[in-house]
């Protein structure tokens, strides 16, 4: 396994008082509160 398959989109969120972070292409953003959005092409937000 490579670093390459490691870099993609994520998103760090806080939903239920717990904190977690998804890729951000399968992030339902509705119930979340979004805290970091982080792109290692873009080298900033994901969206």
């Amino acid at each position: 396994m490579t670093t390459h398959i490691l870099m993609l989109p994520v998103t760090l969120f806080r939903i239920d008082g717990e904190f977690a972070v998804l890729p951000s292409d399968e992030l339902d953003s509705a119930d979340v509160e979004t805290l970091v959005e982080y792109d290692p092409f873009d080298f900033g937000p994901a969206h």
